[in-house]
């Protein structure tokens, strides 16, 4: 399904819940996508825990049986291995979605609808926004940039009882990762270079909303124009990879290295 936001900037959606962006037909990048570039270690380290930690799981739920261990029983123990930290990320993803779209109704002044699996974050959310109320300019907000030719979705913007107009956006992850500010700013960016808001935009914040327990958390972005220039340097990087080509050489190693240079 396509969502046509003006002449030029379309949002396709797929049957899997995703989406991506189309200026003139051509697919752009979104937000994320571009800060994927970013290396996270302590994501590869997580994936190893949990799908080692599953693996362990399924043995000790066998010790003690006389258990014939072959070829089938660890193929089949080391793929669900495998593939348990894409499980864990899809639930993660789902409840993320389902919140998004639960706020967003609330802020549309409807009702939130199902709210199972996602009472405490919703629960999180109504406590902090009657105790902090603002005025809600845009949410859900698809803006694209025709000069870096990058899009995202935005999750709110408002303007605070100080008077000044922000970006925020929802988050219901686990942790709050570096990278995050980054994406706020990027979204300030196409805020402001589409005139989305009545007034300039230089507040960004990241919520961050509890799903276990009833908390809310607000981290404010700082030196948001340093932020702009790190995601800017992020989509540099991201059009570098795409262009790079690998040509395979013809030299033989032999006229390769001599002494830790190129042999003439």
């Amino acid at each position: 399904m396509e969502t046509k936001i003006n002449s030029k900037f379309a949002v396709r959606h797929d049957k899997r819940g995703g989406h991506s962006y189309y200026l003139n037909d051509i697919r752009i990048p979104g937000v994320t996508t571009i800060l994927s570039t970013i290396s996270k270690p302590a994501l590869v380290n997580w994936a190893k825990k949990e799908a080692i930690g599953l693996v362990e799981k399924h043995l000790r739920a066998r010790m003690g049986e006389n258990l014939i261990i072959d070829e089938d029983y660890i193929s089949q123990t080391c793929l669900a291995g495998i593939a348990e930290p894409d499980r864990i990320k899809g639930e993660a993803a789902n409840l993320g979605k389902k919140a998004h779209l639960a706020i967003s109704k609330i802020l549309n002044g409807e009702s939130p609808g199902d709210l199972t699996g996602i009472e405490i974050v919703i629960e999180s959310f109504l406590k902090w926004k009657n105790s902090n109320p603002f005025q809600v300019i845009k949410f859900e907000l698809p803006l694209h940039s025709e000069t870096y030719r990058f899009a995202g979705t935005i999750d709110v913007i408002g303007k605070g009882n100080d008077g000044n107009c922000f970006v925020g956006d929802w988050k219901t992850s686990k942790s709050v990762w570096p990278e995050m500010a980054l994406q706020v700013a990027a979204y300030i960016y196409l805020a402001n270079s589409n005139r989305v808001a009545p007034d300039l935009i230089k507040k960004g914040y990241i919520f961050h909303i509890g799903k276990n327990s009833v908390e809310f958390n607000v981290y404010e972005i700082k030196d948001v124009a340093g932020m702009i220039d790190g995601f800017l340097e992020c989509k540099q990087l991201y059009d570098s990879l795409k262009k790079i080509e690998l040509v395979k050489s013809s030299l033989s190693n032999a006229n390769v290295l001599e002494n830790g240079g190129i042999k003439k």
